[in-house]
């Protein structure tokens, strides 16, 4: 199926249906050069809390946990589609306590302030609608 470049558009801000589902899978890789070097920066250490916004299908959430022992994830998604894959998919992780997804509107984090030791967000930016509030937000937990 071939996509205008609004529906590409569209897609890479919040996947949605079939497409979003292949848009999802494509993102792990066509990111994870990105998603790596985003993670390898925050220096993660034992027991860190790690929230991530726009963490799509959660496909790189063991890797990211096999980065220092007793991490919590926390992956925030504005996609219905990509929360519920991402939960799906890590449902061990969940199981375990060692991660947990949310839906969100795209706007204000739904967290008190100094509740993670890390944020990381990766190709997100430019799709926030007041960046510099979503960092100060995103530094602020």
């Amino acid at each position: 199926m071939e996509l205008s470049a609004e529906q590409t558009a569209a897609q890479l801000r919040c996947p949605h249906n079939e497409a979003g589902t292949a848009f999802g899978q494509a993102m792990n890789l066509r990111n994870l050069t990105q998603i790596v070097s985003a993670f390898a920066a925050a220096r993660l250490q034992n027991g860190d809390n790690i929230l991530e916004t726009g963490c799509g299908n959660g496909g790189l959430l063991g890797y990211i946990l096999s980065q220092a022992d007793g991490l919590h994830y926390t992956g925030l998604e504005i996609s219905p589609l990509m929360h519920e894959q991402a939960q799906v998919f890590n449902a061990p992780f969940i199981a375990a306590g060692q991660a947990d997804y949310r839906l969100y509107d795209g706007g204000a984090l739904p967290f008190a302030d100094a509740v993670f030791h890390k944020a990381v967000s990766v190709n997100t930016v430019y799709f926030w609608d007041d960046a510099p509030f979503m960092l100060a937000d995103s530094a602020a937990c």
